[in-house]
């Protein structure tokens, strides 16, 4: 396809003459680059769609959402994508000691590692498993 350039033209006084200004701008290693973050994406959500570890993305603001499960996690849960999506771990009560979620997530944003955190999990029928959580900041 070759070279992509984007062309802005202006008007401005140039020696008491109104002049076109144009600027030509090489946006070829843009749209590479570009490119190259798609492919990544599409590498990262493959990965994480097919692994056999359970994983979920949270925000890192109040009630932590989740933003993202993938199956592995539906399937240790027993919940279905839209009865997570946009609820928090407190609100879906998957841990079973109260304010654990919280604090752990807590930790982590003031820049403090959670490694190998053993608690009991609930599954969404209320049955009860031995997890271990690590929150990086």
């Amino acid at each position: 396809r070759g070279a992509v350039h984007d062309i802005a033209v202006g008007m401005l006084e140039f020696d008491g003459a109104p002049c076109f200004v144009t600027i030509h701008q090489d946006l070829s290693a843009r749209e590479e680059q570009a490119a190259r973050l798609a492919a990544s994406e599409a590498r990262f959500e493959q990965l994480f769609a097919a692994s056999p570890v359970g994983m979920s993305v949270q925000e890192a603001t109040e009630g932590r959402p989740i933003v993202e499960v993938n199956d592995a996690w539906l399937r240790l849960f027993g919940f279905t994508r839209d009865e997570v999506i946009g609820r928090s771990p407190t609100g879906l009560a998957i841990t079973v000691e109260d304010g654990l979620p919280h604090r752990t997530a807590s930790e982590a944003l003031a820049g403090q590692h959670v490694r190998s955190l053993e608690f009991r999990a609930r599954r969404k029928d209320g049955s009860e498993f031995e997890a271990q959580v690590t929150l990086q900041p």
